[in-house]
């Protein structure tokens, strides 16, 4: 293992399921003019976003000059489809496209085959992307994925990267299924922590007496307390560096007084570029097919993050903004409905179709050779994850964060 690793990777992927790296590309500060309506305050950036979606589009248009002179290819402009979700974020750049635009798309969405739960099959946002695009007049595409399907690929997905990885890999199968003729694929990346659409969000607006610890507890995957019965020793602990990346996210997320600007800069600064948008490039160069995400323009991101996060959470509603925008061209049944993840059933897979090769992979026998990680530990918790029901959603995904950490590490140590 390098030592570049064991100075504070692990910490990182422990707590986060990415390794983290602050990106400044998204400033921290907002620089709203209070003279300034709500309703102007929404026009501009409905403006803004219509000018990023075409730019997204007009890099479909260009002619590409290797296809020009291709014998076995003869269209000089790629061909583009959508990533649709069923959620708001997809479902209005859809409607845009569709109403704005003449060139013809087709819509893509995953459906998760879960034997475990059979309900969890029947997700409403699969039913409403369909809805969407027969309303839209167009044609949907349904990619199954199986358990046995996302276990039979997860090494191989483990093996892009260079680091531990234990985010969504949704896109993965989306772009894997795919035809050759679609170039580049639309996607609402962006779009959550651009808003603030994250439970986090919420939270962290409505207990500003909250302190940095508490508030991120929220939303890491392994607190540190547990981490500590997980890890071989002391000295274990100490060399995955968890006391000085504590420290440093303090340093580097801490918003002041302002509970939300700490949800903000760590959501927008560190989950989003180390972990959805890494994961998508990673894939992306993989399958050779562009992910164009509108919502992460830079005029766009340049205007939104400076304006006062009280426009965008209204109440109990986040993104209040997107809301409004999206209701001039969708039906208000796709606004306030409430979104499921758009993320495979792992602890579902886990309990039935993985069972076998999760108890054999975290088992003594592999294990053995991994100096971070105690045997002991994670047998207690594989056992307490198998035998109870309450707390097995949680539980679960401890599981599969060190699921994934066991499968690099055995490749990378």
């Amino acid at each position: 293992m390098s030592e570049e690793l064991n100075k504070g990777y692990p910490a990182s992927y422990f707590l986060n399921g990415h390794v983290s790296r602050v990106n400044d590309r998204f400033p921290a500060i907002w620089r709203y003019n209070q003279e300034k309506n709500e309703h102007m305050t929404i026009r501009i950036t409905e403006e803004l976003f219509k000018r990023a979606l075409w730019r997204c589009v007009d890099e479909c248009e260009r002619v590409d000059p290797l296809k020009l002179f291709s014998k076995d290819n003869e269209k000089t402009k790629g061909d583009f489809a959508v990533l649709l979700s069923g959620g708001l974020d997809s479902s209005y750049l859809t409607a845009l496209l569709a109403k704005n635009h003449k060139r013809d798309f087709d819509t893509y969405t995953l459906r998760y085959i879960c034997n475990a739960d059979p309900e969890l099959s029947k997700n409403s946002d699969v039913e409403y992307a369909l809805k969407l695009s027969e309303e839209l007049g167009l044609i949907h595409h349904q990619i199954e994925l199986t358990g046995k399907e996302a276990l039979d690929s997860l090494e191989d997905i483990i093996a892009l990267f260079e680091e531990p990885y234990s985010g969504s890999f949704s896109h993965f199968f989306a772009l894997k299924a795919l035809p050759d003729h679609v170039d580049y694929i639309f996607t609402g990346d962006g779009a959550d922590e651009l808003f603030m659409g994250y439970p986090l969000h919420l939270t962290a607006m409505n207990e500003e007496g909250i302190s940095f610890m508490e508030l991120l507890a929220h939303q890491w995957r392994m607190p540190p307390s547990l981490l500590g019965s997980l890890i071989e020793d002391q000295e274990a602990l100490s060399s995955i560096g968890m006391g000085e990346y504590l420290e440093e996210l303090e340093d580097l997320f801490s918003g002041g007084d302002r509970a939300i600007s700490v949800a903000d800069n760590y959501l927008y600064k560190d989950v989003l570029p180390n972990q959805i948008l890494m994961a998508t490039d990673i894939f992306s160069k993989h399958f050779g097919k562009r992910i164009l995400s509108p919502y992460l323009d830079d005029e766009l991101i340049d205007h939104v993050r400076r304006i006062e996060p009280s426009y965008k959470l209204s109440g109990a509603e986040t993104k209040h903004i997107l809301r409004t925008m999206a209701r001039k061209v969708l039906p208000e049944e796709y606004i306030n409905r409430r979104k499921e993840m758009f993320v495979p059933p792992i602890t579902y897979w886990m309990m039935d179709e993985w069972k076998e090769a999760v108890t054999d992979i975290l088992g003594f026998e592999h294990l053995s050779g991994n100096s971070i990680l105690d045997a002991g530990g994670v047998y207690y918790l594989l056992k307490d994850f198998y035998s109870a029901p309450l707390t097995r959603m949680r539980t679960g995904e401890l599981i599969w964060t060190l699921l994934v950490f066991q499968l690099w590490y055995e490749k990378n140590a």
